[in-house]
């Protein structure tokens, strides 16, 4: 059975501080419909992507003892999975011979809101040749 995506309005930010203050389960219900309203309507190819994300998150903020560890989490997760990316083209400079930049070509959109870059990887000797968007798979566990 294929549900169709539902769209769940964004309420403005002071009515967001004043529910996340006032009621803070029903804050986090209303977070959740709004990630799970947004993973719905993304292309079928980030789905499975986003989804593992949010799962990684979602622990992430059970875990935290509160909102700046949270952060604090976040951010570190952040860090390793750039991290990883660094270590990918460092891998991909090696291989290559010679430096690879990421050119970011343009940026996935899911209705009009910017979520991916599209990324190429060039070498130095083909700088100012066009190349086809490449996207980087995370890393295995």
């Amino acid at each position: 059975m294929n549900k169709v995506p539902t769209t769940v309005e964004k309420p403005p930010f002071d009515e967001l501080v004043e529910l996340a203050r006032s009621d803070p389960d029903a804050f986090e219900a209303l977070r959740r419909k709004l990630v799970e309203s947004h993973i719905a309507r993304s292309p079928v190819d980030q789905k499975l992507k986003l989804q593992r994300m949010q799962f990684r998150i979602n622990g992430v903020l059970k875990r935290s003892s509160n909102p700046v560890h949270a952060c604090i989490l976040l951010q570190n997760m952040l860090a390793e999975n750039t991290g990883r990316m660094s270590d990918a083209l460092i891998g991909l400079q090696d291989g290559v011979g010679g430096w690879v930049s990421a050119v970011v070509d343009d940026m996935e959109k899911v209705e009009g809101v910017p979520v991916a870059p599209r990324l190429r990887l060039v070498h130095s000797d083909q700088r100012d040749q066009p190349e086809p968007p490449l996207t980087i798979p995370p890393a295995s566990r």
